[in-house]
């Protein structure tokens, strides 16, 4: 006996398909598990939605961990739970990496999963590929040629040896965060390259990826289709390695939309580089560019130069959108110096410019530990009232500067 009524009320099961829809999309959880309490056929279309996303948490080092769901939840049923699940959220402790016995047996239930979050260790640890158990290497790559992993995220990861890359043909977005791809040699047979349309990294170091070839020298990435990319300027990295990443990455495509470069002043200075990294064909595409710089003093340009280097594309793009979010250390200042903040105003209101531009966004953003930020706040106020005129005067733009205090919590 299920304790569920088995004849679905007086509404059309499409339609009830559609409402379930709409809740997933809104990712609210609650109101799907009450719908599924109506009857059988309800709870059979909320089921999809219920246990598409799963979070599984691997320590061998106890013998039946409550955290995850028993073997006859995910394949006993009309709908196996393992059916539903889309994307898993995988977590192994330090203590398993290493443990001969470490093999994430549940992995081998599931074989429609499409995104795939693999979290080595905790917050603090950087962990080695090559420290893991081979067992748990081999349920990974079992667990991967099964599936059709198309998103993959690897936190906290180095030395991920590019051959991993092999086994994942459907990958289109690939997320890298403390991550970093170890250089091997080519590949021994023909692959089929990867076409990525999303790459995300937050100091990391994905060169070696960049640069990894097949047996017939091919790269194997494919990047012509490539329409998001993320790069966090990492510290390991030597001056000036970030920026030919990011040319490495856009100069293939041919459909970039969003550009989002973020990192400390050091290393996001854009001074004669921002040209250099976006071909014609680049400019001919991408529509959002967000910058998010890192400032430490108060005698700092606040765009790190961005402005300049706009005035070098200025007639030759398609921009849309310009998100720019400064980040001042905390108990640091950032300057006030009306002329300074006035470049972004100049540089994108001269006639022609850009003539596709409709949104600009600034947002300063002052961290604190009880530091006192009022005065500065009053004076970063008024340059959000004074220093944009141009840009503030158009009709057809929608431009924001606001400033925010970000308290900090120990």
């Amino acid at each position: 006996m299920t304790g569920y009524p088995t004849i679905s009320p007086i509404l059309p099961l499409d339609v009830v398909e559609l409402v379930a829809e709409i809740l997933a999309a809104e990712e609210d959880i609650a109101s799907l598990k009450s719908f599924s309490l109506v009857c059988y056929a309800f709870r059979e279309i909320c089921k999809k939605h219920i246990f598409s996303s799963l979070r599984l948490y691997h320590d061998p080092t106890r013998s039946s961990p409550p955290y995850q769901p028993p073997k006859y939840l995910l394949v006993q049923g009309s709908t196996p739970l393992a059916n539903c699940v889309r994307e898993i959220v995988y977590f192994t402790e330090m203590n398993a990496v290493s443990k001969r016995n470490g093999g994430p047996s549940i992995l081998k239930y599931f074989s429609r999963v499409k995104s795939f979050e693999f979290v080595l260790g905790d917050y603090s640890d950087i962990n080695e590929w090559k420290r893991m158990a081979p067992s748990l290497k081999s349920s990974l790559y079992s667990f991967i040629r099964a599936n059709t992993i198309s998103r993959l995220l690897l936190f906290r990861t180095e030395n991920v040896p590019v051959s991993f890359f092999f086994q994942l043909p459907y990958l289109t977005d690939l997320e890298l965060q403390y991550a970093t791809i170890a250089a091997s040699a080519p590949a021994r047979k023909s692959v089929t390259p990867l076409r990525l349309t999303r790459f995300r990294s937050h100091e990391s170091d994905s060169k070696p990826l960049l640069h990894a070839r097949s047996v017939n020298g091919t790269p194997i990435l494919d990047l012509t289709g490539l329409e998001y990319f993320k790069l966090g300027f990492g510290y390991s990295m030597e001056q000036g390695d970030d920026m030919d990443i990011v040319k490495g990455f856009l100069e293939p495509s041919t459909c970039l939309k969003t550009l989002i470069l973020s990192g400390f002043y050091r290393k996001l200075d854009f001074r004669g580089k921002l040209k250099s990294i976006l071909t014609p064909v680049n400019l001919g595409t991408l529509e959002t560019l967000e910058v998010y710089p890192m400032l430490e003093s108060g005698d700092m340009d606040p765009y790190l130069n961005l402005a300049h280097e706009l005035e070098k594309i200025a007639g030759k793009n398609v921009l849309r959108t310009i998100n720019l979010e400064v980040d001042v250390e905390t108990h640091s200042k950032c300057t006030t110096d009306h002329q300074l903040w006035s470049q972004l105003d100049i540089s994108l209101s001269r006639q022609g410019s850009f003539s596709s531009l409709r949104s600009v966004r600034i947002l300063v953003t002052l961290s604190t530990l009880g530091y006192d930020y009022s005065d500065l706040v009053q004076k970063l106020e008024v340059v959000g009232r004074v220093c944009f005129p141009k840009l503030l005067a158009k009709k057809d733009m929608d431009f924001t500067f606001d400033v925010t205090i970000n308290e900090i919590e120990l």
